[in-house]
């Protein structure tokens, strides 16, 4: 539900717009899923029949209150300044950590309406504005700040035990991830510039802006020791930034029977890792959802990487440098890496044959390893 009240004012050459209200979300979330085996025919859609029945579920309940204002004053509609907060509480993180306050501030200066403007045959609308302000993100998953616990079948993920003669595997239960009483929300900064201009009795529009968003404390998945059982866990870790240029043309043709208008933008977009936390430099993707095979003992499930001082998902992989034309190209390069790593040793995949990809060796050991992987582009255009 959601609750708002709104106050318009407006005395002599000063207007005030005033909204506050509150609001509260609360979601759930219903699964139940049966499996069997040992059904009599297809044509029987009773589970009932199965001889063999497995039935799991569970319910998901998560919620976000929120308390919010905006004030907005305007002067002659020459100066206006608009200053918001936000106060967020989400029941993805623990106690203390729930709660997250967002302010911002922006200001406008409708240069238009200045009385040295008054008899411009240039501009029909100049406005230069500025902002700064603050935003949240708490996207993770549900109790990853408490110890959680599961259950599963034993002999698929070892949760369960053997009891008894028979040797029998009986479920059990197990750590699902490791807790942090530590997350909370992503922060992020963004500060812009703009300027607004129409020329041309409002036919030509243009609209620039230069913006700078910094956010820290970004919510992320990181390597853990093996030693813990696991392999990452969720933490409040390091700062990113992106700045740009964003600019927009339109014409517009109004003052006709038949009206038209065409528009264009561009914008450009640097991007920059500044920093994780723990003495990390570099972080992986963490999945291989893209399915990439093992090639020569080298696993290909990090097919991205993000480095301090470098772009966010950077593609990290092996570098080519062209295609095995023959099986003599290939014999030599596995016969070199015979000789210094013994007769089981290769250069590339075993499996290696003419029409393949050659890798560049990038260390010089004189076999293709993980050590050869490197930044190869960038997902930003």
């Amino acid at each position: 539900w959601e609750n708002t009240l709104a106050y318009t004012k407006t005395f002599g050459i000063h207007g005030i717009d005033f909204v506050g209200g509150i609001s509260s979300q609360e979601n759930t979330f219903r699964q139940l899923n049966t499996t069997g085996t040992g059904l009599l025919s297809n044509e029987l859609r009773n589970i009932g029949s199965l001889n063999t029945l497995i039935a799991t579920g569970n319910q998901q309940t998560w919620s976000l209150a929120s308390q919010f204002a905006r004030l907005q004053y305007k002067l002659t509609d020459k100066y206006i300044i608009t200053g918001t907060v936000r106060r967020d509480g989400s029941s993805r993180f623990g106690p203390g950590k729930q709660w997250g306050v967002f302010p911002s501030i922006g200001v406008a200066w409708n240069v238009s309406q200045e009385s040295f403007m008054a008899n411009s045959k240039v501009f029909d609308n100049l406005k230069i504005r500025g902002s700064w302000g603050t935003a949240g993100n708490q996207n993770i998953g549900l109790f990853q700040y408490d110890a959680t616990y599961g259950t599963g079948p034993s002999v698929r993920d070892n949760r369960g035990y053997v009891f008894g003669t028979n040797k029998a595997y009986q479920q059990g239960l197990a750590l699902n991830g490791l807790a942090n009483q530590n997350l909370t929300w992503e922060t992020s900064i963004q500060s812009n510039i703009g300027l607004d201009a129409s020329i041309l009795n409002n036919r030509i529009n243009f609209t620039a802006d230069y913006y700078v968003r910094e956010s820290s404390d970004f919510l992320l998945d990181v390597p853990v020791p093996a030693q813990t059982g696991y392999t990452t866990a969720t933490r409040n870790v390091g700062s990113i930034r992106n700045s740009g240029l964003e600019l927009a043309l339109e014409y517009r043709e109004s003052l006709t029977a038949f009206k038209w208008a065409v528009a264009g933008n561009i914008t450009t977009i640097k991007n920059e890792i500044l920093s994780f936390t723990d003495g990390v430099t570099a972080v992986g993707n963490f999945s291989n959802a893209l399915g990439f095979q093992n090639y020569g003992g080298n696993i290909w499930t990090a097919y991205s990487q993000s480095r301090v001082g470098g772009n966010i998902g950077a593609f990290y992989g092996f570098r080519t440098d062209g295609i095995y034309q023959t099986k003599a190209e290939v014999d030599a390069v596995n016969a070199s890496a015979k000789a210094k790593y013994g007769t089981t040793a290769f250069y590339q995949n075993t499996l290696t044959s003419p029409g393949d990809r050659r890798f560049v060796d990038v260390n010089g050991d004189g076999r293709i390893t993980d050590a050869d992987r490197e930044i190869i582009g960038t997902p930003i255009p």
